[in-house]
């Protein structure tokens, strides 16, 4: 059984135990619920209503209207569904509802409270279902800011790290050494022998680095698969950042081992049961690096405030000549806002435009988190 099967699984199981917990609530302590149920089939019933209202918003409404910008039909069919199971869950316990109030109040008052309950009964279903559209949009935004972060690193191979100043920056993953789990942080080293850090699990730090480069070793430790110089009896070890420097050595997790050595087989030609090394004999000169970006501090200050702004940079750096129409249409922005980032970023004379006003297009000048 793969990964993405347990995650199924995982997934699943957790909607279920949801059902049970809120099929459980809804008989025994719901204060807002059709009265008198002397039949446990149809307060059951009821609550697989106000249930199913829940999930259609959560699994069919809410990702295929809200999250496309749909909102006015969204929150129609929403409305819609919840009007509609409040009135289906008071015609299924009517007659007994019925029987109830024609002992205990006047007929003539009968419309009035049956209508007073179908509200009470619509009243707690739109709760439950605004419940449902929070935890939806939560995940939603969760999920937007972790696809940006991984087109930063399969588009443009940065990963955006903070400094030991707290100074926000971007680091190239060609640059990086290892990674380490402190409490609630990453510590990621790089090859300049300085530490950056960014607030996220190992598991997202894994996601985000990817599967092609890095390898986790451990429970809080993921390292560059391009370093790594020996393994043997559940050692690795790193090779030398630069001749002033030690072999880095880590211990690998028992849960991990078989992972590693399927990652680096086709590397060390099936020998990692015995031990390898790649070390070469009279390693090149590497010269000097800046990994973290020093200058520019505030034009770097406005892509982190910014990420649009970023977009267009990149794009025009990925693309050059091009022109404010293919802009707007492959970073999905105005044309406005993208004539807003190119004046300002001529101004700081990042990039300058090149041919004719009519043909020519946008080309880089220099890039600063090269630099």
């Amino acid at each position: 059984m793969n990964h993405k099967n347990l995650e199924q699984i995982k997934k699943w199981s957790i909607h279920l135990a949801f059902c049970a917990v809120f099929l459980y609530y809804f008989r025994n302590y719901c204060s807002l619920r059709p009265a008198a149920f002397p039949s446990f089939y149809k307060e059951f019933f009821s609550g697989v209503i106000a249930l199913a209202v829940i999930y259609l918003n959560y699994l069919l409404l809410f990702p295929k209207l809200y999250a496309c910008g749909k909102f006015k039909a969204f929150w129609l069919l929403t409305s819609c569904s919840i009007i509609i199971s409040g009135c289906l869950e008071m015609l299924l316990v009517y007659p007994e509802v019925k029987k109830m109030y024609l002992q205990t109040c006047d007929i003539s008052k009968l419309p009035i409270y049956i209508i007073l309950d179908t509200f009470n009964v619509t009243l707690r279903n739109g709760g439950w279902v605004l419940f449902s559209i929070a935890i939806s949009e939560i995940q939603r935004l969760r999920k937007q800011e972790q696809n940006k972060e991984n087109v930063m690193r399969k588009t443009y191979g940065f990963v955006d790290v903070q400094n030991s100043d707290y100074s926000y920056g971007f680091i190239s993953t060609e640059k990086i050494y290892y990674c380490e789990q402190e409490q609630n942080m990453a510590n990621i080293y790089a090859l300049n022998k300085k530490k950056y850090f960014r607030y996220c699990s190992m598991k997202r730090m894994e996601e985000i680095l990817g599967a092609d480069d890095f390898v986790r070793i451990s429970r809080n430790i993921i390292v560059a698969k391009k370093f790594i110089y020996k393994y043997s009896n559940g050692q690795l070890e790193l090779r030398k950042i630069d001749n002033f420097s030690d072999t880095k050595t880590l211990w690998v997790g028992k849960k991990y081992e078989n992972r590693l050595k399927e990652q680096l087989a086709p590397t060390i030609d099936g020998k990692a049961e015995q031990g390898f090394s790649t070390e070469r004999k009279n390693p090149p000169k590497r010269k000097k690096e800046k990994v973290f970006i020093p200058k520019t501090k505030t034009i770097l200050e406005e892509f982190n405030k910014n990420p649009k702004l970023m977009a267009v940079y990149l794009h025009i750096k990925k693309t050059p000549n091009c022109n404010v129409n293919d802009i707007s249409a492959k970073c999905r922005l105005p044309k406005g806002s993208v004539k807003r980032y190119i004046t300002f970023l001529m101004d700081k004379k990042l990039i300058q435009h090149t041919g004719s006003r009519r043909y020519g297009g946008y080309n880089v000048v220099k890039f600063p988190l090269d630099e």
